[in-house]
């Protein structure tokens, strides 16, 4: 389940859920500081993704292998190919930042 307001649903889309290959014997069991929960699996309430707080800082964990993904169906690796857009869109925006100071 995946929070409606979150950078992550904005980023793949979805407002409720996506499917992912989760497959980790260990995870997150709570946001540390500057962190916020914004996606688990609604099956056993594992933490699937977790992001900033801090305004302008492009922070995104998820518990999952998107690069794992790209070749996997449509909706799946769309997703996948979501959250590495976004990446590199933050990184060029933080780079022009930089560039202009």
């Amino acid at each position: 389940m995946i929070e409606p307001e979150s950078r992550l649903a904005k980023i793949v889309g979805a407002t409720r859920t996506v499917a992912v290959n989760s497959s980790h014997h260990q995870s997150a069991d709570a946001a540390g500081d500057g962190l916020r929960v914004v996606a688990h699996c609604t099956e056993d309430g594992i933490i699937e993704a977790l992001e900033g707080t801090a305004p302008g800082h492009f922070v995104l964990a998820v518990q999952w292998h998107p690069e794992r993904s790209v070749n996997d169906g449509p909706e799946v690796a769309e997703s996948a190919h979501a959250i590495f857009r976004a990446f590199i869109e933050a990184a060029r925006t933080k780079h022009a930042e930089s560039a202009d100071s």
